[in-house]
């Protein structure tokens, strides 16, 4: 288990309903089932609250939203996190939780694994923010999660592709580059410093970087 699942289930421990909603989007069902069967062992009865009380899927912290979920299930995945007070904090999902949902308060996206195009994750990073609050989506990948190919022939190869080289970006601002994958002529990213991407954070800091050695060497050629 990556330690940033862990730093999750670690919150969800202490803070129960404090801890801030989560949707972790997954490769596959299998994914899904794994986390949600770990975070289950580790928690034990504390996976239900309030503490002791029925092992309902109402009560219970986290959840699964798959294809293959009873609908009751996801029902009740819906109406918690539609719920201001909703018991539901954890949700592992695949894209099957997408399109035409307007989750309040949700500000926190996990991919656990790269996702498999650029359109899907779009679409599964949208899900935060829609209360109109800063979001943030994060990627745990790897680089098996998405292999390159150097000639590809078949449109899931080109997309496969095109996340590839949009995770590995390390110095153009992400927020530009998935709005010129829609609409190659849109070169305005709206940038916002450090709240608007890791790259564009990281460039901020650097610049201040700059500007505070700067200011200190003007110090020190006027005590000088």
């Amino acid at each position: 288990m990556d330690t940033d699942m862990e730093a999750l289930l670690s919150t969800l421990r202490e803070k129960i309903l404090a801890t801030p909603r989560v949707i972790v989007y997954c490769q596959s069902i299998m994914m899904c089932s794994y986390l949600y069967a770990h975070f289950h062992y580790e928690l034990g009865e504390a996976s239900y609250h309030p503490l002791g009380s029925p092992e309902l899927a109402e009560n219970r912290l986290f959840a699964m939203f798959h294809s293959c979920t009873p609908q009751r299930n996801k029902d009740v995945v819906f109406q918690s996190l539609m719920d201001p007070d909703g018991v539901v904090r954890v949700v592992f999902a695949t894209n099957a939780l997408g399109m035409g949902v307007d989750f309040r308060g949700l500000s926190t996206i996990y991919h656990y694994g790269a996702p498999h195009s650029i359109d899907d994750y779009f679409q599964e990073s949208g899900r935060g923010g829609r209360s109109g609050e800063n979001s943030m989506s994060v990627i745990f990948w790897k680089p098996a999660d998405c292999p390159m190919r150097q000639q590809p022939t078949l449109q899931y190869e080109k997309e496969v592709n095109e996340v590839r080289r949009y995770v590995e970006n390390s110095t153009e601002c992400r927020r530009k580059l998935l709005l010129q994958h829609f609409d190659p002529a849109n070169v305005n990213s709206g940038t916002n410093g450090v709240n608007c991407c890791d790259v564009c954070a990281a460039a901020a800091m650097v610049v201040s970087g700059y500007f505070f050695f700067l200011l200190c060497y003007v110090r020190m050629c006027l005590l000088l």
